[in-house]
């Protein structure tokens, strides 16, 4: 969300790309394979204001990801295969694992079909919140306020504050001073206040989920296909790190449990919402770890045979919307700017 940034990280990943041909830098060699995330799969939409944008890809985009992990070689594995992969004594060929997170009804109506035509299995994490709609998509919803809306009069209870929305830049803005704000706050009382302030300007956070989230029905019928695996995700995406030991525990407990019983088998693999180190920790690890026996986490990097042993909290790789290019996931697949990060560190 940050203005400036992708470009940078574009010339950091292709100035990688050169400096790794160059200089003959040889790939991580020592990895196993390595997990992506995914949120959204659909054709590209033209706006000018797209504060999440680097959670939407393209089916095109995906599909050239998908021949690029076979171009080199890896094996595209289901996620529960990854731990028995990490404890394998011989070293196989590298792997690939597949996920997406939150449940978005793309998954079933564009992304399902693309992974079946290459045979690929993948992971599926959704909210079970999302899916019974109790719960909103709080970045959609504030997407969606600020897009449609000039002047913007917010008023979370204490005193009401004018957001100027009416050029890009300024909805850029927007965005970022509420996410920090609902950042800090309290993430129930913010989404409340949020999605009260959201229908109080004409945009229904309802409707925003029922478009975008899929439905129970879709959850099963998507589970039911051989390549899908289902995941727990919480119930609510609400940032474990900040909440009591009992509302994690119910996080967990109530997010498995009904998606359980929407699909008829309990999820073993959970991924953290949000997934940062600001937002699941040590605590959050261990929790996930009496449950599940893979937890994932947004914390990029490579897999080593070393990560069997913290299989709560295994790292993963966004496919971001930002960075659609073939060189950009095969510089990030070689482990090269994890470990120039890990120089730097």
């Amino acid at each position: 969300m940050r203005l400036g940034r992708p470009p940078v990280i574009r010339s950091a990943l292709a100035l990688l790309r050169r400096l790794a041909t160059v200089c003959r830098i040889d790939p991580d060699t020592h990895a196993r394979g390595l997990i992506f995330t995914l949120h959204h799969v659909r054709p590209a939409q033209s706006r000018a204001f797209a504060p999440a944008a680097h959670l939407e890809v393209t089916p095109e985009f995906l599909d050239s990801t998908l021949e690029l992990v076979r171009e080199l070689g890896y094996d595209v594995i289901p996620l529960p295969e990854v731990a028995t992969r990490l404890a394998a004594s011989t070293r196989d060929r590298q792997f690939v694992a597949f996920t997406l997170d939150d449940g978005y009804r793309d998954n079933v109506e564009i992304a399902c079909p693309i992974f079946e035509k290459h045979h690929a299995p993948f992971t599926v994490f959704p909210v079970s919140g999302f899916i019974n709609r109790e719960r909103t998509l709080w970045w959609k919803t504030l997407e969606h306020l600020i897009a449609s809306n000039d002047r913007l009069v917010w008023d979370a209870g204490d005193r009401p504050v004018l957001h100027d929305c009416s050029t890009t830049l300024r909805k850029f803005a927007a965005y970022r001073r509420i996410a920090s704000w609902l950042d800090k706050a309290d993430e129930d009382s913010a989404v409340r206040a949020l999605d009260r302030i959201a229908i109080a300007h004409g945009v229904d956070p309802g409707e925003i989920i029922e478009r975008e989230i899929m439905t129970a029905d879709e959850l099963v019928r998507l589970s039911r296909r051989p390549a899908v695996t289902i995941g727990a995700h919480s119930w609510s995406h609400v940032n474990l790190k900040r909440v009591t030991p009992e509302r994690l525990n119910e996080e967990l407990r109530r997010g498995t449990d009904e998606i359980a019983s929407i699909i008829g088998y309990r999820p073993a693999l959970f991924a953290f919402p949000y997934g940062s180190p600001a937002a699941a920790g040590s605590r959050e690890f261990a929790a996930a770890a009496t449950d599940f026996e893979v937890a994932v986490t947004t914390t990029p990097g490579l897999l080593h045979t070393t990560d069997r042993q913290r299989l709560n909290s295994l790292p993963r790789i966004s496919l971001n919307g930002l960075y659609q290019n073939r060189q950009y996931v095969q510089t990030l697949m070689s482990g090269l700017p994890f470990r120039l990060r890990r120089l730097s560190g």
